[in-house]
């Protein structure tokens, strides 16, 4: 239990170190190397949105439920699936973030 409490944390902690290098310490002054900058922060907070995502799909008791099925064993059918909502969730996620960076796009330029 505790191994998958530090899994956890290294991970995003990891995420959030490089987000927070290409924020504070990485700010050239070309407008260009500045937008790959934003980008790159962008693409980490969409990662950290899509983890934090997968861990309430999976860990709420109905969905795992679902998931697994009454034997409480994930056959090759249920892995399949499993595979398939993750990646649906994580394109969910990147479509939210993409329509909220041009939403805010166009209203900054009224």
């Amino acid at each position: 239990m505790i191994n998958k409490i530090y899994n956890f944390w290294t991970k995003n902690a990891i995420l959030g170190v490089l987000s927070i290098i290409f924020w504070f310490i990485v700010t050239p002054g070309m407008p260009e190397i500045r937008l790959i900058n934003f980008i790159v922060l962008l693409e980490l907070l969409t990662l950290l949105l899509c983890q934090l995502a997968v861990y309430i799909h999976y860990k709420s008791p109905v969905t795992y439920k679902i998931n697994v099925g009454k034997d409480d064993t994930i056959n090759s059918v249920e892995q399949h699936s499993l595979i398939a909502a993750n990646s649906r969730i994580y394109q969910a996620v990147h479509l939210f973030v993409g329509l909220i960076v041009v939403g805010v796009y166009f209203l900054s330029s009224i």
